[in-house]
């Protein structure tokens, strides 16, 4: 074969080289490196709530609820952050790292053209905002004063609380939490009311006598607060509970005295869309009470 053909066919065989798509060039030794830490928190899991159970505490059953997220992993980030970035770029072990770091963390070393790529893919996966600030309060309101303030229009906390002063409501629970698009809050006031449920039966010296048993009761109220991201704000999924005991009634029986907690429970599971600075109010009704329910997002 002649050269001169030979030199044209290689320079064919090279341009046709340019026209494919090619991975960014790995990491040369003679690059400078950087070590970054990036705070995944606000992304990766494990987000566990644990909530007390309301009402009579049953014996061998737990006195709590458990709710878990379904969040990537610390470890889930780093492999999908490192398949995304390009698995050649962390070939080499001595100068190049992606690896989990305690609270929540990653350390990564690489060019700095590679950790801002990194910064990017974290970017990504983020909440569009990172936070929010929800404003709960419920209120009692007397059922026939309870419309005008529903109907308000109100704009601000500050309207409705003293809209709801004036119509002689209450307040029954209020909850200022930070929350997370994608996890779930539990935010609980509850107590444990010990009561005597039983006597129990005992000889002594020929005598009969009698041991209390002691059980509790768990009053109060929780929130379960789960928000999700969508179109300017975010939607909000909610679960309210409360036991209140009303009265502590007493029997007289062989060798004293045992105790019934009367108890009432209200339960409800609002869900709204809410902007950011904006404001909602759900009501509803239960055992001839109206309740006003105003939610406040910043």
């Amino acid at each position: 074969m002649r050269p001169i053909l030979v030199f044209a066919l290689l320079g064919i065989f090279l341009a046709s080289l340019a026209c494919f798509p090619y991975a960014e060039e790995p990491n040369k030794p003679d690059q400078a490196f950087v070590t970054k830490q990036f705070d995944l928190s606000m992304i990766v899991g494990p987000n566990v709530v644990k909530y007390p159970k309301l009402g009579f505490d049953i014996e061998h059953e737990a006195p709590f609820s458990y709710i878990e997220d379904d969040l990537l992993t610390v470890d889930d980030l780093v492999t999908l952050i490192y398949n995304q970035t390009g698995p050649e770029n962390w070939t080499d072990p001595k100068t190049t790292f992606i690896a989990a770091g305690g609270g929540g963390r990653i350390i990564v070393r690489n060019t700095p053209v590679m950790v801002d790529k990194v910064a990017e893919a974290i970017h990504r996966l983020s909440p569009k905002a990172p936070s929010y600030t929800l404003d709960a309060r419920l209120f009692v309101v007397p059922p026939d004063r309870a419309r005008n303030i529903e109907e308000g229009g109100f704009v601000k906390m500050e309207d409705y609380v003293k809209a709801i002063g004036a119509a002689e409501g209450v307040c029954v629970f209020s909850a200022n939490q930070r929350i997370v698009p994608g996890r779930t809050y539990g935010v609980c006031d509850t107590r444990k009311q010990p009561y005597v449920g039983e006597l129990s039966a005992k000889m002594a010296a020929l005598a009969v006598g009698y041991d209390t048993i002691t059980f509790k009761v768990t009053t109060g109220r929780t929130l379960i607060i789960k928000a999700t991201e969508a179109e300017d704000g975010i939607d909000l999924f909610m679960a309210y509970d409360s036991c209140d005991l009303l009265a502590m009634d007493s029997f007289e029986v062989p060798g004293g005295k045992i105790e019934k907690p009367i108890l009432r429970f209200y339960s409800f599971s609002p869900s709204v869309k809410i902007a950011e600075g904006g404001i909602s109010c759900l009501a509803f009704t239960s055992d001839g009470e109206r309740f006003i329910f105003v939610l406040s997002l910043k």
